[in-house]
């Protein structure tokens, strides 16, 4: 059995300190900075709260559990304290919204999504596929910057609706900035390190 409490909190730490690197390349203020880190080491707080059962499952969940697991993001805001700032508690609750308008818990589109919860749904997601889960294996960096390419450009299904579950921009600027971060043997292996630096950014293309 996983040591989900151990789990939780090297996600939480991974995703702050994305948030930041992110953040920095935004030239964002040292008091938003703060904010980034402390709604990345938050945002998964809900968690503690959903069954281990659920989250320790290795297949695909059914209906019934997706629709649990969904709540995380509102148990996380009703845990934390009514002092805590409105930007984190934004993060927290919305850290799953789409641009598309289909995510949760309020289905809010684009720019109806608050800038910092755009922000960690990136880094969250790119943790997720770089990191081990019981429900899906390990994405090389290469595929994850792939994954995160195409799900930031929209395009239409197959019933006609448009398809985008991240800002482009900041996807772009992500990449980037991971590529060109000087201190990328904090956060990656040797490996790692050096397919980032061969990475560039070509519009329209795939990375």
């Amino acid at each position: 059995m996983r040591n989900l409490n151990n789990d939780l909190l090297i996600h939480s730490i991974n995703v702050s300190n994305y948030a930041v690197i992110l953040g920095k390349e935004l030239n964002l203020s040292d008091d938003d900075l703060n904010i980034l880190k402390m709604g990345g080491l938050l945002h998964d707080i809900g968690k503690i709260l959903i069954p281990e059962t659920i989250l320790n499952k290795t297949t695909k969940l059914n209906k019934e559990e997706f629709q649990i697991i969904k709540k995380h993001t509102i148990i996380g805001e009703l845990l934390l304290s009514n002092d805590l700032p409105k930007k984190i508690k934004e993060m927290i609750r919305y850290h799953h919204e789409r641009i598309d308008g289909k995510g949760y818990p309020d289905a809010l589109k684009d720019n109806e999504i608050p800038y910092f919860a755009k922000i960690l749904s990136i880094v969250d997601a790119f943790d997720a596929m770089t990191t081990k889960r019981p429900y899906n294996q390990i994405k090389t960096l290469e595929e994850t910057i792939n994954e995160l390419y195409k799900s930031s450009r929209p395009y239409l299904n197959q019933n006609g609706e448009v398809i985008q579950q991240f800002d482009a921009k900041l996807v772009d600027i992500f990449i980037n900035c991971i590529k060109d971060n000087q201190n990328l043997s904090n956060y990656f292996n040797e490996k790692d390190v050096q397919i980032i630096k061969e990475r560039k950014i070509k519009k329209n293309n795939k990375y």
